[in-house]
């Protein structure tokens, strides 16, 4: 599927990435239909998104007469089948747990088009493992967000041994269609890019500190200038 055949967009769990994720998705132009199991959960995002909006609109991010044409391009529901049958990109945001990952990307497969792109927020785990069941794999992409979502503009796009180049580049190109800053990682591995790169950056932070190359104070001033 290409960028300008997406028109709509599915979220899948309404927790703190699900609810900041579909924010972006609004905000950029996108109508979205937001996902989860308890209708309780759902008000509380939708409650998230509208105070976030109007945080925006206080800090001159956005125009206060963009809040209700966002607000109006989000809708949520507890049915599955209801949320997917239709979008063009589906993103899952559920907890880091495989088992559910799978079952829930195995279950959506049953109901979405053919040629919808399956986009996992995984932070830990790897898209070769979660789409294990998925019999379209080349449409399969994992979009890792930071948190808050709706205001960390990075998002790291990995490509698994099975995503196909259009499925990559078409989530890049979403993305950055919705102004956030997309950065490509060709294969996956644990951790992806940044989350390395900060583990790698507390390793030699606390090896410098133990050894009394500087004070703790001194290092973070250090790393903050």
């Amino acid at each position: 599927m290409k960028l300008e055949e997406i028109h709509k967009i599915s979220v899948l769990r309404a927790g703190i990435m699900g609810h900041g994720i579909a924010q972006s998705f609004i905000m950029g132009g996108y109508p979205v239909i937001l996902y989860d199991i308890q209708d309780s959960v759902l008000k509380t995002a939708t409650a998230h998104v509208e105070k976030n909006l109007r945080l925006f609109a206080e800090f001159d991010l956005i125009k206060e007469k963009e809040i209700a044409p966002c607000l109006h391009r989000l809708t949520t529901t507890t049915n599955l089948r209801h949320c997917v049958e239709e979008s063009d990109f589906i993103l899952e945001a559920a907890p880091e747990d495989l088992q559910l990952k799978q079952s829930l990307f195995e279950e959506v497969t049953s109901y979405c088009k053919k040629d919808t792109i399956l986009a996992s927020n995984t932070s830990s785990l790897t898209l070769t493992e979660i789409g294990m069941q998925v019999k379209e794999k080349g449409r399969l992409v994992t979009t890792h967000w930071f948190n808050p979502p709706h205001i960390v503009p990075t998002v790291e796009v990995v490509k698994a041994e099975w995503t196909s180049e259009e499925t990559f580049e078409t989530a890049y190109s979403l993305l950055l269609k919705i102004k956030k800053v997309p950065v490509r990682i060709n294969k996956e591995l644990p951790g992806f890019l940044i989350n390395r790169i900060q583990m790698a950056m507390v390793r030699e932070i606390l090896d410098l500190y133990e050894k009394g190359v500087a004070s703790a104070e001194d290092i973070d001033k250090a790393v903050r200038g």
